[in-house]
């Protein structure tokens, strides 16, 4: 819950009791909350070596143009320009990849299982999100209902399925 500051515990809370109460096992994917800070700041250039051994290899690579377009494009209160767009777009791809490998750990050692990943809609578009980082790795894009969401909406781009 710490790392949800802005979303409300309620609209997730029967889902991790259902899971408890099912034995459903549950994991954390995010990137640490103070260094995605940290980047969205400073850019990658200003992770400490300690920092950097709490993320998972390759995670701070050079973005592409593309992830800065994309970020400016869906977060354009951010900064649409210079340093301060771009370490915005540094922040959200680290945390995609932080989420990918994260994915990619578990069923690397669970490989006769299926995932259901929880997050954020722009994570979880297939070009900017967490699937671009998967190599390979199947998945579907599954967008629940939401109140005042319109479908073929900006949100559901990309989605493989649309629940109503």
């Amino acid at each position: 819950q710490a790392n949800w500051r802005n979303l409300s515990w309620w609209l997730y809370r029967d889902i991790f009791v259902f899971a408890r109460d099912h034995g459903i096992a549950m994991i954390a994917l995010n990137a640490p909350r103070e260094i995605v800070q940290k980047v969205a700041r400073q850019g990658f250039a200003g992770l400490s070596s300690s920092d950097l051994l709490g993320l998972p290899p390759e995670s701070t690579r050079p973005i592409r143009d593309d992830d800065v377009n994309f970020m400016t494009h869906y977060f354009p209160g951010h900064g649409r320009d210079g340093a301060a767009a771009y370490h915005l777009a540094e922040a959200q791809v680290l945390r995609n990849r932080v989420m990918a490998k994260g994915i990619l750990r578990y069923l690397g050692r669970h490989p006769d299982s299926r995932l259901l990943v929880l997050t954020g809609g722009v994570h979880a578009w297939a070009k900017g999100g967490i699937p671009g980082e998967l190599g390979g790795q199947p998945y579907k894009i599954i967008v629940p209902p939401i109140p005042g969401l319109e479908v073929g909406a900006g949100a559901t781009a990309g989605a493989d399925y649309l629940l109503d």
